[in-house]
């Protein structure tokens, strides 16, 4: 049976290809509290190797909550993903105004700015996802976006002590793990 360790490997070979995120991905387990302390810089250092000390943009994703169907045949487990895609607002990786504006020494890349790169970022990361699917389905389908309900993006602003701005990306995918019974002989 596949689980979360399936989705870890698979996200993370997504992004590794992106050019924004530069494979800068990681689950959250304590469900993003992780940016709001020091901790982070530590955190990606342990997950994934740093790209020349960089932790931003970057892509996390809160633990997938499984919704579990009543049937004991089922094979497909749903998931409810929780993504973020994020950038540090208004400053540079070095604490420095990003593009400051000499008359009134304020970043001139608003936050606007951000959550539209952030989405971009986003709707490539499920694009991406859909062309891998698709490409899956001539030998294997493990994986599946639900393309019966919509995908939410929502812009967020100037999270944690790096204040991070991005966006929220909201959607659900299904998860073939098989039918056999691994804890249990079935006669018994």
């Amino acid at each position: 049976m596949i689980g979360y360790p399936f989705i870890e490997s698979f996200f993370s070979a997504i992004l590794s290809k992106s050019e924004a995120i530069q494979g800068r991905f990681f689950f959250a387990p304590k469900h993003g509290h992780e940016i709001n302390s020091d901790e982070l810089g530590r955190v990606l250092e342990e997950s994934k190797p740093l790209i020349s000390g960089v932790k931003y943009p970057l892509a996390l994703c809160m633990p997938p909550v499984c919704v579990v169907e009543s049937s004991v045949e089922q094979r497909w487990k749903n998931f409810v993903f929780k993504m973020f895609f994020l950038k540090t607002s208004y400053y540079t990786s070095d604490n420095q105004v990003a593009n400051p504006n000499n008359g009134t020494r304020t970043s001139q890349h608003s936050l606007m700015f951000d959550w539209h790169d952030m989405a971009r970022c986003a709707e490539n990361f499920l694009k991406a996802v859909k062309i891998v699917q698709k490409h899956q389905l001539l030998h294997n389908t493990t994986f599946r976006l639900n393309t019966e309900r919509k995908t939410i993006i929502t812009p967020i602003s100037n999270i944690g002590i790096d204040r991070a701005s991005g966006v929220r990306v909201d959607f659900e995918a299904a998860l073939f793990t098989g039918c056999e019974l691994e804890d249990y002989i079935e006669a018994d």
